[in-house]
């Protein structure tokens, strides 16, 4: 494991992964609660929160803390990629006859899919759910938030993910937050030609030199998966009030999360990826960019309300509140149902949820006028 600048110290990692076994508490079975859990000491780690206490360390990686952890990163890459590869194999085992039916949210060996418990007992409308995945799948197509951004006059950030050689990071003096952070788009060719950023088939397995990292290309507020997630059931083509829509979105923001450590890397995001597939696959679900563009504006959060909108991660999405004993994917589906849910705190910027619903609410009549 070689050593760089700026990276967390393994003591940290592993009092950090410790603090939130034990108090994070998510509705998901033991076998996947630690591949979910260790992105979030990443993030920590980068801002100085938890065990970090406004100590920053932007250059941790995730190779940095799998390996503090004494894991193996190539199993912990794998078996990451084999709850996405559950999801990919449920959508793309679909036929024309199935989409008219509901189906169990289980992969092939009956287990559910990314072990949530709740959708043990769950079915959900086919055509719904893919619908709620394309939509998802591709809010963060660059062409499509541009169209967006001129069509509704919102400014949204992003970047993406690359695949970077730490040592050159090292050699030209750049930092984890200036590629995070930065206004990066004129420059990534320039990173491609001094070898900061290479292709795939430069990752050395078990190693921490290559790795996949965030690159910002625009600055600017960027999308709230929260508001993704209830868009995809409210703006569906098949009901009103779609939940199967929202678990298909929720599907597509899971591998999305997940595609960021995993061992198979597609240029476009595997997220992407498998929407392209069921648009090509069926041909009734043939882009609507006009419901896509609607979407991508419900999501994103207005240059004034930075902060204030939520913007969940996968886990913050699947932690259970511990006086409401709701999580805040249950929350969301409850309100997307019309029905009562106890206010929680929904993401790290711990946005009380009754808050988020009425500006959601007023948001989604807005654009209804």
């Amino acid at each position: 494991m070689k050593t760089f600048s700026n990276v967390a110290p393994k003591s940290l990692i592993r009092k950090d992964f410790e603090h939130l076994k034990s108090t994070v508490h998510l509705i998901v079975n033991d076998k996947v609660k630690p591949l979910i859990l260790i992105q979030s000491i990443e993030g920590h780690s980068h801002e100085g929160h938890s065990v970090f206490k406004g100590e920053k360390f932007p250059n941790t990686c995730m190779e940095d803390i799998v390996l503090a952890l004494n894991m193996d990163v190539d199993v912990i890459k794998r078996e990451r990629q084999m709850l996405i590869d559950d999801i990919r194999k449920w959508f793309l085992e679909l036929e024309e006859k199935d989409l008219d039916t509901r189906k169990p949210l289980l992969n092939s060996y009956g287990e559910p899919l990314l072990g949530i418990t709740m959708f043990e007992n769950m079915q959900v409308s086919v055509k719904s759910a893919v619908l709620g995945y394309i939509l998802a799948g591709l809010m963060d197509d660059i062409k499509y938030r541009e169209k967006a951004e001129a069509k509704y006059k919102v400014n949204i950030g992003g970047g993406d993910i690359y695949i970077v050689d730490r040592t050159k990071m090292e050699e030209l003096g750049i930092t984890g937050d200036m590629l995070a952070k930065g206004e990066n788009e004129k420059n990534i060719e320039d990173y491609k030609k001094k070898g900061l950023i290479v292709s795939s088939d430069k990752i050395i397995p078990g190693s921490n030199v290559i790795v996949s990292h965030y690159i910002r290309h625009k600055k600017g507020p960027g999308l709230s998966d929260d508001a993704a997630l209830l868009s995809a059931g409210f703006l569906s083509i098949f009901k009103k009030r779609d939940v199967s829509a929202l678990i298909g979105a929720f599907l597509a923001d899971s591998v999305d999360t997940l595609d960021k450590f995993s061992d198979r890397i597609v240029e476009l995001g595997q997220d992407e990826e498998l929407a392209f597939e069921l648009i090509s696959k069926f041909k009734q679900f043939d882009l609507r960019e006009d419901l896509l563009l609607k979407f991508i504006y419900l999501a994103s959060i207005p240059e004034d309300l930075k902060g204030n909108v939520p913007d969940s991660s996968m886990r913050h999405f699947l932690q259970k509140d511990e006086k409401a004993k709701i999580s805040e994917l249950e929350s969301h589906i409850a309100f997307l149902r019309g029905e009562e849910v106890p206010s929680i705190l929904l993401a790290f910027q711990e946005v009380p949820s009754s808050k988020f619903y009425s500006y959601y609410t007023e948001r989604l009549k807005e654009l209804e006028k």
